[in-house]
């Protein structure tokens, strides 16, 4: 499971815990053998399957920012699209320096740019935003 699955996975307990939703059996079975585990002294990340591997960032502003990039790159991607085929017409710099003068924060053009054209190279035509 990946980090970003268990803290979800973790995120959702809390709220039925909140909402005095009855948890599910595996759900309930999970928090009783991560706390086993953690009494016994096991890392508490790694017991409720939240430890980064080497390299690996787990904050919400990391989150934050790997969905920024894919709505931004989603949006260059429709606005390069030819108006035939209902987008804007636009050039990649043309879509980047709309998206910079809106967002002032970003890396420069020439980042943007490179960034959208590894992002497109990895994922080809289809791009989509996932919740985080």
């Amino acid at each position: 499971m990946s980090i970003r699955n268990g803290q979800r996975r973790l995120r959702n307990i809390a709220q039925y815990l909140e909402g005095n939703v009855p948890l599910s059996e595996a759900d309930k079975n999970f928090l009783i053998d991560a706390l086993h585990k953690i009494a016994s002294g096991e890392n508490a990340e790694v017991a409720l399957n939240v430890k980064a591997k080497r390299g690996e960032r787990k904050g919400k502003a990391d989150q934050q920012r790997k969905f920024n990039d894919q709505f931004m790159f989603s949006w260059i991607h429709a606005a390069t699209k030819s108006e035939n085929d209902g987008g804007l017409g636009l050039t990649i710099k043309e879509a980047v320096s709309i998206i910079k003068q809106n967002f002032p924060n970003l890396p420069s053009e020439e980042t943007l740019i490179r960034q959208y054209s590894s992002a497109k190279k990895d994922l080809g035509n289809i791009f989509y935003i996932n919740e985080i």
